[in-house]
């Protein structure tokens, strides 16, 4: 599941479970609209505790997402939980 958290300094996305196509089709335009509202760039905090990894599809509508809005964030941290969620991290810095 994908839940977006709003701050007045910064966008946190909670990660939590195995993400689907579908998490991202419902999450999508939560977040466009979230942007709208913004000025760009914006910090991130991603919030993986609890996160298992995705299905096929939801691999491939995260992928997507990323490169949708890759220039959105100023900065992004992450909070996880589990040692996989570092390679994310330094698999995902280009």
């Amino acid at each position: 599941m994908l839940t977006l958290v709003r701050s007045p300094a910064y966008i946190r996305i909670r990660a939590c479970g195995r993400l689907t196509g579908a998490d991202y089709r419902r999450f999508e335009p939560e977040f466009a609209a979230e942007l709208e509202g913004r000025q760009m760039p914006i910090p991130l905090l991603l919030d993986m505790r609890g996160f298992c990894g995705w299905t096929p599809g939801g691999l491939l509508r995260d992928l997507a997402w990323d490169l949708r809005n890759r220039r959105a964030f100023s900065r992004i941290a992450v909070v996880g939980d589990a040692a996989w969620h570092r390679w994310i991290t330094i698999a995902g810095r280009p």
